[in-house]
């Protein structure tokens, strides 16, 4: 097992199978010691989340348990632990701040979980360019088949292409990357793979009624327990 530690970040509003997903995704190809699921109060490039913070942190005690049961029978035991670092700060937190406080705190190496949504604006963070100093990156790649215009480019090429280019040269295979990880405590991207899911938190939120196969069974029994997003 590395001397990992995985960061989920997001809002969570609501957890959801795609979001389930990519948590075992990662735990299966990283093989952390940690994950770490870090909800934040608010997103600073998006609007407001629409249910409270105690109901979205305690959804994520549920998961959060579920997955550490899952866990137990795995030669690799990976510990996944849920951290109110920036949910119980009541304001908008930057990731910069954020993985910056844990580089400086945690001894393991940091990995911070990016979908290709969040990769395509970057750009657009807070203090982007000083990520890589205090962290890695694993993009989150979703396998779908796609129709591509007129190229022979591979869907990992068309992510590449979509780096920052002082980032490109940071890019590495999978299998460099968690050796690498081991010893080194920042500055590297790769991408893993996982099983292309059709979810948005937008769609449940409004399509509650016809969402119950998008999300976890103790989420959906907690959303209808408390009568959310109604």
């Amino acid at each position: 097992m590395n001397n990992v530690q995985v960061i989920l970040g997001g809002s969570f509003d609501p957890f959801h199978l795609g979001h389930l997903q990519m948590l075992r995704e990662s735990i299966d190809q990283l093989s952390p010691k940690y994950l770490r699921v870090l909800p934040c109060f608010q997103q600073a490039l998006k609007s407001h989340t629409a249910i409270k913070s105690k109901h979205r942190m305690a959804m994520l005690k549920l998961i959060v348990k579920q997955v550490n049961t899952e866990q137990k029978d795995k030669p690799k035991q990976c510990n996944v632990l849920l951290d109110d670092f920036e949910i119980s700060q009541n304001q908008i937190n930057y990731s910069i701040k954020t993985l910056t406080q844990f580089s400086n705190t945690f001894d393991e190496s940091l990995v911070f979980l990016m979908g290709e949504d969040s990769i395509l604006n970057i750009q657009k963070w807070k203090q982007w360019e000083q990520l890589l100093d205090v962290c890695h990156i694993a993009i989150v790649k979703r396998k779908v088949k796609r129709k591509v215009k007129q190229t022979n480019k591979t869907d990992k090429q068309d992510l590449f292409d979509c780096l920052p280019q002082t980032w490109q040269p940071k890019w590495v295979d999978l299998s460099v990357f968690k050796q690498s990880i081991k010893n080194q405590k920042a500055g590297l991207i790769c991408q893993i793979e996982m099983d292309y899911v059709d979810i948005s938190s937008s769609f449940i939120k409004t399509n509650l009624n016809d969402s119950q196969a998008l999300l976890p069974a103790v989420i959906f029994d907690y959303i209808n327990e408390h009568q959310l997003y109604k």
